[in-house]
């Protein structure tokens, strides 16, 4: 077994102290994490990543999205493992397989090809309570019903209306900087609006894309959007890795009524 045996340091994640480490996969070299003072295990070659997991009883868990197999996926959608704290490395050839975490209430995202420096200041980061992967965002989005739509305003909506409108974004993305309209929540509820009324179901890669944003930068989102209930996570029959995407019937209901309110103009 490769292990870096670091003197452990008082650092805490949701009040508990975090001393040990367990890296699965190969997109980080353990070495960087030295000025941490962590605990760092790396998974032995050819060790099943469930199997190095509950053996290992990490405090923290920093993965590679390429080594989520379908037992690790299983294992981390229950209790207790569902709750542990994780640093996902993830790129567009593997945000299918962050699907998987999506029900994890402490994960952090970050590119595979993150820069040492931008690890170790997440790592820092993660029991910070004011982070994304630790606040809750009720107050945000909470309440979100249905509003009448005045008589005589309704604009009849089709899919091929709401995909025109899409459209328009990205071309108005090319006479613009693309982050200065970015606006990811809005770009998956359009996405995802157009695939219901085609009768289609939206991966968690199709919906980072249609997002227009960095895929670390979606999948948080894709996650605020699903803990809030806006989104629901539909685990994939027939691969426990995979899962899509779906508005919850509020959320459809209130699309449906805001573009006809607008007339897809928004």
């Amino acid at each position: 077994m490769n292990a870096s045996s670091l003197s452990p340091q008082a650092w805490h994640v949701s009040d508990r102290p975090l001393r040990r480490a367990l890296l699965l996969g190969d997109a980080l070299d353990p070495t960087l994490l030295g000025d941490l003072d962590l605990l760092v295990e790396v998974a032995e070659e050819g060790e099943p990543a469930g199997a190095a997991l509950m053996r290992s009883m990490p405090d923290l868990l920093i993965l590679d999205a390429a080594r989520i197999d379908e037992a690790l996926a299983g294992l981390l959608a229950a209790p207790p493992w569902q709750a542990q704290p994780t640093l996902l490395l993830v790129d567009a050839a593997t945000v299918d397989a962050a699907a998987a975490v999506l029900g994890m209430p402490a994960v952090r995202y970050l590119p595979r090809d993150a820069t040492p420096g931008t690890v170790r200041s997440n790592l820092r980061r993660f029991g910070d309570p004011g982070s994304v992967a630790d606040r809750g965002h009720g107050a945000m989005f909470g309440g979100l019903l249905p509003e009448p739509v005045p008589a005589g305003r309704k604009v009849p909506v089709d899919a091929a209306a709401i995909r025109a409108l899409i459209k328009a974004r990205r071309v108005r993305a090319g006479f613009f900087p693309p982050d200065l309209f970015a606006d990811p929540a809005w770009d998956m509820l359009l996405d995802l609006s157009a695939a219901r009324l085609e009768g289609r179901m939206v991966s968690v890669s199709s919906l980072c894309i249609a997002a227009a944003v960095p895929t670390t930068t979606a999948l948080r989102w894709v996650k605020r959007l699903c803990d809030e209930g806006l989104l629901l996570r539909q685990e994939d029959a027939h691969d426990r890795r995979r899962a899509f995407i779906v508005m919850a019937p509020a959320t459809a209901d209130a699309m449906m009524h805001c573009l006809e309110a607008t007339g897809t103009g928004l």
